[in-house]
C-alpha cells in the first residue's frame, strides 16, 4: 500500500534529495544577496566622500554553484583619476571570468579534464543548479590556458635575460622528465605531451616515500622550449649558484638528455623503470630477465 502511494506521488530518495537541494541553493542565494547589498550600503556610509562620488546603482547577475545570483551595487567615481569603480567588487575581492564565480570556474576546469566540453557541461548541470554550454566551458578553459601561457611565456623570457634571481637554497635538486604521444581531436597525427618534475628530496610516508619541494610542469612544447619553461621556475624559485648537482631522470630520449651536453652540474641517469623496460626488449628468457632485474636491483 506505501509502494503504491510513493509511487502515485513520484516520490524517491532521488527526487526529494534533488527537491531538498534546490530549496536550499534559493535559500541560499537570497542570503547572499541580503548580504552583500548591506555590505554596498555600509560602503555608502563610510566612504571617503571627498573621494568616491555616488554615480547610480546598477544590477549584477552572477553564475555560481547554487544558480544565478541577482543583486545590486553601486557605482562610484573616483575623483582622484576620474574612473568608474564599484567599491563593493574591491571590498569583497569579486574576482570573475565574464559574470561567472571563482566557484564555478574551478568546477568546470576540473570536469574538463577529464570529460568532454559536452559531458562536462551535463556533470555541471547535475551537480549544480546552473546551466553553462559546452561552448561556454570550453571558453573558459582556452582563457585560462592562454592567461597561464602569458604568465610562463614572460617568466621565460625574463629567464633568457637572466633577470631571475631566486632565493631559496638547496645544494641538490631533481628532475625528471617524460613524454607521452597523445591524439588530440583535429589533428591527423599524434603529439607528444611533454610532462616535467622538480622536487628536493623525499621523505618516507606510510609504506612509500613522497617527494618534498615538488613542481609539475607539461607541454607540447619543443625539448628546448620546454626546458626553459621548467628552468625558468628554478631560476625565480631557487638561488642558482648554491644547487651544487641537478639529477635529471629519464626514458633516454634525446630531448631529455640533450641539455645535459654542456652543463656539467646537471647529471643524467636513466631510471630504473626505462632500464628494467629496455631489458624486457632485449632479453625474451624470463629467468634471464629476473636475474637481469636483481642485479640491477642490488646494484650490481
Amino acid at each position: 500500500m506505501n509502494n503504491i502511494i510513493l509511487d502515485e506521488l513520484e516520490l524517491n530518495f532521488n527526487n526529494i534529495e534533488e527537491e531538498v537541494y534546490g530549496i536550499v541553493c534559493e535559500a541560499g542565494l537570497s542570503r547572499i544577496k541580503l548580504m552583500l547589498e548591506n555590505v554596498d550600503n555600509l560602503i555608502l556610509e563610510s566612504r571617503n566622500t571627498k573621494r568616491y562620488r555616488y554615480k547610480f546603482k546598477t544590477e549584477k547577475t552572477i553564475q555560481t554553484i547554487m544558480g544565478d545570483l541577482t543583486f545590486s551595487r553601486r557605482y562610484y567615481i573616483d575623483k582622484y583619476n576620474n574612473r568608474g569603480v564599484f567599491l563593493m567588487d574591491d571590498a569583497l575581492n569579486l574576482n570573475l571570468v565574464g559574470r561567472t564565480s571563482e566557484n564555478l570556474i574551478e568546477k568546470m576546469i576540473d570536469t574538463a579534464v577529464d570529460s568532454s566540453y559536452r559531458k562536462s557541461a551535463a556533470k555541471i548541470e547535475k551537480s549544480t543548479l546552473t546551466k553553462v554550454s559546452h561552448q561556454t566551458i570550453k571558453n573558459k578553459a582556452d582563457y585560462f590556458g592562454s592567461a597561464i601561457e602569458k604568465i610562463e611565456n614572460n617568466r621565460v623570457t625574463k629567464y633568457l635575460k637572466g633577470e631571475l634571481r631566486g632565493k631559496r637554497e638547496v645544494n641538490v635538486l631533481f628532475e625528471e622528465k617524460d613524454g607521452v604521444y597523445l591524439k588530440i581531436q583535429g589533428k591527423k597525427n599524434k603529439q607528444e605531451l611533454k610532462v616535467g618534475k622538480i622536487y628536493e628530496g623525499w621523505i618516507k610516508k606510510n609504506d612509500g616515500y613522497r617527494t618534498v619541494g615538488t613542481r609539475y610542469f607539461s607541454g607540447y612544447e619543443k625539448g628546448s622550449n620546454f626546458d626553459n619553461l621548467i628552468n625558468s621556475h628554478i631560476s625565480e624559485v631557487y638561488n642558482q649558484d648554491k644547487i651544487q648537482y641537478t639529477i635529471l631522470n629519464g626514458d633516454g630520449a634525446p630531448w631529455i638528455s640533450a641539455e645535459t651536453e654542456n652543463d656539467t652540474q646537471k647529471i643524467y641517469q636513466l631510471d630504473l623503470f626505462h632500464i628494467f623496460q629496455k631489458a624486457n626488449r632485449k632479453i625474451k628468457d624470463e629467468e634471464s630477465r629476473k636475474t637481469v632485474k636483481k642485479l640491477l636491483k642490488e646494484k650490481k
